[in-house]
């Protein structure tokens, strides 16, 4: 997760701001920004990794370890899911920021790839990690 929100960073450095010309917006200068995908694969990155430790230690036979690591893992769990609604709630709301003048045409692709494409795999990644995580993984010990 550290190397893809670093890769994001880096990737944001080389954008160009529509604001940034001396006779006002430019709306050719708008663009789909690669960070906020980047942002996106490290918080898939944590989530995928985090239930597949709580997998592995719900799946292990020793005692204490694995209660200590199966509890790791929820917390890795619940965090990446934080995240992941800050990243969704943050993307829908930064999309009102960079809209521009009233009246300018924007490219609708870019306002799709840019704004609602990200959404809507984060609430599928969300969706995904609650059900992959927190539903149907409970074993009950038989009573013999």
């Amino acid at each position: 997760m550290w190397f893809a929100m670093l890769a994001a960073l880096t990737a944001e450095l080389f954008v160009r701001d529509p604001w940034a010309y001396s006779n006002g917006y430019n709306v050719n200068a708008e663009t789909v920004h690669a960070s906020t995908y980047l942002f996106l694969v490290g918080i898939a990155a944590l989530g995928f990794l985090s239930v597949e430790g709580r997998r592995l230690a719900a799946a292990s036979d020793d005692a204490r370890p694995a209660r200590l690591a199966k509890g790791f893992g929820t917390v890795a769990v619940i965090v990446s899911l934080i995240l992941g609604v800050i990243f969704g709630f943050g993307n829908f709301m930064g999309a009102f920021n960079g809209s521009g003048p009233a009246g300018t045409q924007h490219n609708e692709l870019y306002r799709i790839l840019g704004v609602y494409l990200p959404i809507l795999l984060d609430a599928g990644l969300l969706v995904f990690l609650i059900l992959r995580a927190f539903v149907g993984q409970h074993k009950e010990d038989e009573d013999e």
